[in-house]
C-alpha cells in the first residue's frame, strides 16, 4: 500500500509539473511567442543557419556566437517539427523547464520530504528570483539548470552508476562554466568508488572517465571543426567589450557579491545549511569557482539580463535546502523562500512582459529595414539576434559575438584601456566594415546609446530613418575621411 501511494505521489508530481510548464508556455504563445532577450534570436538565427547550411547575415559558422551547442542542436531539431521558429524555441524551453522541475522533485524525494515540503521545493524552484523569466527566455538557461539539478540528484544516489559520468560529459556543452561542476562531481564519484573498498574501483572509475569523455566527444569534435576551439568565444567577447577585468579587486568582489545576493535572494543562505559532506564540498567548490571567475573577469555580467548567469547556482541552493537535517529549520527556510518566490514571480512576469515589448519594437524596426533598405545595405548592430532573425541584410556585430574581428578590436583597444578606448574600437570596426546603417538601443542609464556619440565623435554622420521607437533607432551612416585604422594595424594608447 505504501509503495502504491509513493507511485501515485510521483505520478501526480509529474502531471502537475507538466501542467504548470505547459500552461506557462501556452500563455507566452498566446501573447505572440516573443522572447524578452535579444540573445534568444541569436540562437534562432544560428539554428536556421545550421539547417540551411549558410549564414546570410554574418557569413560565419552557426557555432560562432552560440554559448550552448547542445541547446543549438535541440532548437534546430525543434525547427524541423514546426514552421514557426519562436514556437520551436518555446517548446525546447518548456521541455527544459519540465526536466528541471522533475529534478527538483527528485531532490526532495531523496531526502524523504513530505508532500507539502516537496510542493514548496517545486514552487521555490520555479519562482525564486527571476526563475519564471529564465525558464522561458528562449536561451539555454532552463537546460543548464536542469543539467545541474539532475547532476546533483544523481550524485546523491546511494548506488553508483553510469548516468552521472555521462551527464558530466554533457554539462560543459550546456554552459561552459559547468565544466567546473563536471570535474568536481567526477572527482566526487571517484572518491566514493575508492571509499567503497572494492578492489576494482580504479577500473570502475576509469570507465566513468571514459563514459564522460565519450559523451563529450561529439560536441568537442563539432566545436573544433567549426570554430577551432574547445569552448565558445562568447564569454571572451563580452569580457573584452565590457572591459571590467581592470577594476580594483574590492570593487569587483563587491559587484559580484551584490549580484549574487540580488539574483539568488532568500535562497543564497541555503548554501550554508547543508551538512558537511564530500558532495557539499563539491557544491561549495563549484559556487566559489563560479563566483571568483566572474568577479575576476566580468563581475557586472552577473547583473546582465536579470542575473541570467547566476541561475546555474539556483539548483545548487535548492539541493542544499533539501539537505537540511533540522526539520524545524527547514520548515522556517521553506516558508521564507516561498514568500520570496511569490513576490519574485510577480516581478519576473512583469519583467518578461517589459522585455517582450522591447523585442517587439526591435522586430518592427528590423522588419522595416528588411522592407526598405537596399539589398546591399550593411548594418552595424550591437544586439545581434533580432536583426539576423528578421532580415537577410549583411550585419556587423560590433560586440564580437557573431563578428570575431570585432572582438579582436576590443581585445586590443577596449579591454586594455578599461573601456576608455571603446569609442576608438567602435570607430575602427566601423571603418573596416564600411556599414551603411546602424541600429542602436537608446537605453537608460545611457550605455548602448553612447555608440551614437562615439561614432559622431570620430566623424561619422548619423541620419535617423525609419520608425522612431522608444528604444531602438535606425540611422543611415556617412563615413568620415580615411584614417590610419583603415590603412594599417590599430595603434594602442597606453591604458590609464
Amino acid at each position: 500500500m505504501q509503495h502504491i501511494r509513493a507511485i501515485l505521489v510521483r505520478q501526480s508530481t509529474l502531471a502537475a509539473v507538466i501542467a504548470v510548464a505547459l500552461a506557462a508556455a501556452v500563455v507566452i504563445a498566446a501573447n505572440g511567442a516573443v522572447f524578452p532577450l535579444d540573445d534568444a534570436y541569436i540562437t534562432l538565427h544560428n539554428a536556421r543557419a545550421l539547417l540551411s547550411g549558410q549564414d546570410e547575415n554574418y557569413g560565419v559558422s552557426p557555432l560562432i556566437g552560440a554559448t550552448s551547442p547542445i541547446h543549438l542542436a535541440l532548437t534546430a531539431a525543434a525547427l524541423l517539427a514546426t514552421p514557426q521558429p519562436a514556437l520551436a524555441a518555446l517548446a525546447v524551453n518548456t521541455l527544459g523547464a519540465i526536466v528541471y522541475l522533475l529534478g527538483a522533485a527528485a531532490l526532495a524525494d531523496q531526502r524523504g520530504l513530505g508532500p507539502w515540503r516537496k510542493a514548496a521545493v517545486l514552487i521555490i524552484a520555479a519562482g525564486s528570483g527571476y526563475s519564471a523569466f529564465h525558464l522561458f527566455n528562449g536561451l539555454e538557461t532552463s537546460w543548464a539548470m536542469a543539467g545541474v539539478v539532475w547532476a546533483l540528484a544523481l550524485a546523491g544516489r546511494p548506488r553508483l552508476g553510469p548516468a552521472l559520468p555521462i551527464l558530466c560529459g554533457l554539462l560543459p556543452f550546456l554552459r561552459p562554466e559547468l565544466a567546473a561542476l563536471s570535474g568536481l562531481l567526477l572527482a566526487h564519484q571517484g572518491v566514493r568508488r575508492w571509499k567503497s573498498g572494492h578492489s576494482r574501483w580504479p577500473t570502475a572509475f576509469a570507465l566513468d572517465l571514459a563514459l564522460s569523455a565519450a559523451a563529450a566527444a561529439p560536441w568537442i569534435a563539432w566545436m573544433l571543426a567549426e570554430t577551432g576551439a574547445l569552448s565558445p568565444a562568447t564569454g571572451a567577447a563580452k569580457r573584452a567589450f565590457f572591459a571590467e577585468s581592470g577594476l580594483s579587486t574590492p570593487r569587483k568582489l563587491a559587484v559580484a557579491s551584490l549580484a549574487m545576493a540580488l539574483g539568488l535572494g532568500a535562497l543564497l543562505p541555503a548554501l550554508a545549511m547543508a551538512p558537511r559532506s564530500a558532495l557539499t564540498l563539491a557544491c561549495w567548490g563549484f559556487a566559489l569557482a563560479f563566483f571568483f571567475a566572474f568577479a575576476a573577469t566580468l563581475p557586472g555580467g552577473l547583473f546582465h539580463n536579470h542575473y541570467r548567469y547566476v541561475y546555474v547556482l539556483l539548483p545548487v541552493c535548492i539541493w542544499a535546502l533539501c539537505q537540511t537535517d533540522n526539520r524545524r529549520l527547514l520548515t522556517i527556510a521553506l516558508v521564507i523562500c516561498l514568500a520570496a518566490a511569490v513576490v519574485s514571480t510577480t516581478r519576473a512576469v512583469a519583467a518578461y512582459g517589459d522585455g517582450q515589448e522591447v523585442t517587439r519594437q526591435h522586430l518592427g524596426l528590423a522588419r522595416w529595414a528588411q522592407a526598405n533598405l537596399p539589398a546591399d545595405a550593411r548594418i552595424l548592430v550591437h544586439d545581434a539576434g533580432v536583426p539576423a532573425y528578421a532580415t537577410n541584410r549583411r550585419l556587423i556585430d560590433l560586440v564580437g559575438l557573431k563578428t570575431p574581428p570585432s572582438m579582436q578590436a576590443h581585445l586590443r583597444l577596449t579591454e586594455p584601456s578599461r573601456g576608455d578606448q571603446r569609442g576608438e574600437a567602435i570607430d575602427a570596426i566601423a571603418r573596416n566594415a564600411r556599414p551603411s546603417h546602424v541600429i542602436i538601443l537608446h537605453d537608460t542609464p545611457l550605455f548602448w546609446g553612447k555608440i551614437a556619440s562615439n561614432l559622431r565623435d570620430h566623424g561619422w554622420t548619423l541620419s535617423p530613418i525609419g520608425p522612431a521607437t522608444p528604444t531602438y533607432r535606425l540611422y543611415a551612416l556617412d563615413r568620415p575621411p580615411p584614417s590610419t585604422a583603415e590603412r594599417g594595424p590599430l595603434r594602442l594608447r597606453p591604458a590609464d
